[in-house]
């Protein structure tokens, strides 16, 4: 499947302020990572991720909804 930039853009356009800022921080840790992304494992996107997702795990209402787990 070929992505263009056109169709990427698109796609951004829609976005918010919150999901560009996340899209933004995944592209720059594509681009400062060297290396092939057929190497990139979920776990690692797990992990260049993690720091965006926190602000939205770690707030007292994620800390109710999950209590009795």
């Amino acid at each position: 499947m070929t992505i263009t930039v056109e169709e990427i853009d698109s796609k951004l356009q829609t976005l918010s302020e919150d999901k560009l800022t996340a899209v933004y921080h995944f592209v720059s840790y594509l681009a400062d990572q060297d290396f092939d992304i057929s190497d990139v494992s979920a776990r690692d996107l797990m992990f260049a991720s993690e720091d965006l997702i926190a602000k939205d795990w770690d707030t007292p209402e994620e800390d109710k909804a999950w209590a009795d787990l």
